[in-house]
């Protein structure tokens, strides 16, 4: 199963006013300027419960060595991210970005706190790379340009990134494993209230304290809900939409829309009522005679709608064994109510993989040795499609990023430094790598 925590940084031009009647002939020097939203999102994690990561300040480092600071206190509060599985939250926004090229983008985290599973619950702090600064290479950089709205997203693969380590103080290890790519948004989750309401789908989103999306400034998102599901508050027949009232959105971002100065979210739900009146169950799908969802994680659900999607909000069948999510209102008074009423059900299709770890021994062709702690020889597969990743100096300045396999493959296998860890399947004696992660110091 593709596990992953990802962190969608959309880079829009502040001075785009066509909708709200600015002028795109105005003082070139205000067009030098961008604006980066950025969400937040991850993936599960086998046998613990939470990972709940704090993160001080991001930064954009330029090719030139300029830099500018997104954000100082971008979490609040500690955020868990395996609450964050299919969809992305708001984490931080930042204005006045510079136009040019940007090389890395540099995350400085204060502490990854992993809470164990039921019945030891243990509180862990792992061990973080180069005392929690660590540099995020973007492959052929990113550019931000007046008059373009720019998407990158963050994938940091919670699964491979955090391991168990048997020496040190912690029992656990953040190796940051990222894949930073310039498409295929998640769906995200948002919640604030309704603001210059044009009609019930369409209205601006001012996002409240109370939600995990917190972040400073009470900034607001554009939704046009033309294709979006519409629910009532509790208790309400009709749904009726009003400046200042509470509502959840569920939808992507479209970063291409130049008619507004403000993010835009083409919404897939739009459910009114306070932060705590909607909730969610979790686990595996098991399916009835007729082939649609009989439960979640063993609650049995009567879904209120058919919105079944993928993280990308592509409607998607379900299968047995798949993982899922799945909302519902409910009333935050009573007990959850069985069978569960869910008006969107998230699902992650279930994929089997087999993971090797060692050290580096030897290279012959596309046929890499590995050296376990067990002293055991395991022969790994790669080709042109396999992703290669190299996370350097986990006690120095940290950085991690993409690698050409070109240049795995020139490595000079007697180097003592170079630790493998590879992903994919068995094909025989040997692993076939879908995913390489290569760690040296």
């Amino acid at each position: 199963m593709a596990k992953h925590l990802k962190i969608l940084l959309i880079a829009m031009l502040a001075g785009m006013l066509v909708a709200c009647g600015g002028d795109s002939s105005s003082d070139p020097a205000e067009q030098q300027f961008g604006g980066m939203t950025i969400l937040i999102g991850d993936g599960p994690l086998d046998n613990v419960a939470e990972v709940n990561i704090d993160i001080d300040r991001i930064l954009l480092i330029g090719g030139d060595g300029g830099q500018v600071l997104l954000t100082e206190d971008a979490t609040p509060s500690s955020i868990n991210l395996l609450d964050l599985r299919n969809v992305t939250k708001l984490l931080a926004d930042g204005d006045d970005i510079p136009a040019g090229n940007y090389t890395k983008v540099r995350l400085y985290i204060n502490s990854l706190v992993i809470v164990e599973e039921p019945p030891l619950e243990e509180q862990q702090i792992a061990q973080i790379p180069a005392n929690g600064k660590i540099d995020l290479l973007v492959q052929g950089g990113f550019e931000i340009s007046p008059g373009e709205n720019l998407v990158v997203e963050i994938d940091v693969d919670l699964e491979r990134s955090v391991h168990v380590v048997s020496t040190g103080s912690s029992e656990y290890r953040f190796r940051p494993v990222v894949f930073i790519e310039k498409a295929d948004i998640r769906l995200s989750q948002l919640f604030g209230t309704a603001q210059d309401v044009v009609d019930n789908r369409n209205f601006n989103l001012c996002l409240a304290d109370s939600c995990d999306c917190e972040f400073e400034g009470n900034e607001c998102v554009m939704v046009n809900g033309a294709n979006a599901l519409l629910l009532p508050e509790l208790g309400a027949t009709d749904f009726l939409l009003s400046d200042g009232d509470p509502v959840h959105v569920f939808g992507l971002f479209d970063v291409r829309a130049m008619s507004s100065d403000l993010p835009l979210v083409r919404a897939e739900a739009v459910v009114k009522g306070p932060v705590n009146t909607i909730t969610k169950i979790d686990g595996i799908v098991a399916l009835a005679d007729t082939g649609e969802i009989a439960s979640i994680g063993g609650t049995n659900i009567a879904p209120v709608s058919d919105l079944v999607l993928d993280r990308y909000a592509t409607p998607i069948v379900a299968a047995a064994g798949d993982d899922a999510e799945s909302w519902a209102q409910v009333d935050p008074v009573m007990d959850l109510p069985v069978p569960f009423p869910s008006f969107l059900t998230l699902i992650t299709p279930a994929v089997d993989e087999d993971a090797v770890e060692g050290d580096l021994i030897s290279i012959e062709g596309d046929l890499l040795t590995l050296a376990t702690d067990e002293l055991e020889e395991v022969c790994v597969l790669v080709d042109e499609e396999t992703e290669v990743q190299l996370v350097e100096g986990f006690n120095n300045d940290s950085t991690t990023g993409p690698m050409p396999l070109t240049d795995l493959l020139a490595l000079d296998p007697q180097m003592e430094t170079i630790e493998v860890a590879a992903f994919g399947s068995f094909d025989g004696e040997c692993l076939n790598a879908d995913v390489l992660v290569i760690e040296t110091d």
